[in-house]
């Protein structure tokens, strides 16, 4: 897959995920630090996801993408990942990624952890500031080649009810406009899997949408995992049919997890419920 085909992709993502995510539209009388104590999030998360170049100079009708609300958690005795994933609706794998924690690593009292959309109710959480954002991977390099434009016949309709013939469960609706695919509403606790045999070609975060996978199988066909906060796989990494993909973000006003699945070969989106799952 080119460069330059990969860059297509990436603009189609960025300006989907941006109708999709938490907005807020400035007004008379707002500063950022007001928009953020809003929210629940910080202003340097704020200025992170949007791009701000200076935070004094954010005019009046100017939309900005809200991040996910995250929330600091001091560890007690007697705690486990297991525990507290639970008691604040996120997973073990979102917990170990949001905090770099390795299997070989101990939770030992005192440590604070950075619940990724924790709820701040309790005593003990404290609102996260200044969250590091892992950097995003570097595309792996690929010959640049042109994308050839001619239309492929999809592959014989498979059936819908097989496992992991989506990548997520929950209600679906199609995409529309540029961004051909489909949109799955799936529960907070959601894990997104893929659906086919392929190579990770991409890992990357894109302000206000989370993380990008995309996975190419041997006959050319480009899977397309968005909506993703954390990443499971790596560039290079080989998947199958189940493997696990990433955690979806939660969108902050429905608790609701979206997750963009898309298909395509060589440079056009093909109909994703009738690409090869083997």
């Amino acid at each position: 897959m080119s460069k330059k085909l990969l860059f297509v992709f990436i603009l189609i993502f960025v300006s989907a995920f941006a109708m999709a995510a938490t907005t807020y539209t400035m007004k008379k009388g707002d500063n950022l630090s007001t928009v953020a104590q809003k929210y629940g999030v910080s202003v340097s998360d704020i200025i992170k996801a949007n791009n701000i170049k200076n935070p004094n100079k954010v005019n009046v009708g100017t939309k900005l993408i809200i991040p996910p609300k995250t929330t600091k958690y001091t560890v007690q005795k007697g705690d486990t990942l297991t525990g507290i994933a639970k008691k604040y609706g996120t997973t073990v794998a979102a917990l170990k990624s949001t905090n770099n924690i390795k299997d070989t690593d101990k939770l030992y009292v005192g440590k604070i952890l950075t619940i990724p959309g924790g709820s701040t109710s309790n005593n003990n959480i404290k609102p996260a500031a200044n969250t590091a954002q892992k950097p995003a991977p570097k595309p792996a390099a690929t010959p640049a080649t042109k994308p050839a434009n001619t239309a492929q016949k999809p592959a014989a309709p498979v059936n819908e009810k097989a496992p992991y013939f989506w990548p997520a469960e929950g209600p679906r609706e199609p995409l529309t406009g540029k961004l051909k695919g489909t949109m799955i509403s799936a529960d907070k606790n959601a894990v997104v899997h893929s659906v086919s045999t392929g190579t990770v070609k991409y890992v990357g975060q894109y302000r206000g949408m989370g993380n990008v996978i995309l996975v190419e199988n041997n006959s050319g066909y480009i899977y397309i995992y968005g909506g993703n906060e954390d990443t499971m796989v790596n560039i290079g990494d080989k998947v199958s049919p189940g493997t696990e993909l990433g955690i979806p973000l939660a969108n902050m006003e429905t608790g609701k997890s979206i997750v963009y699945f898309c298909v395509w070969k060589d440079g056009n989106p093909v109909d994703e419920r009738k690409a090869p799952r083997t």
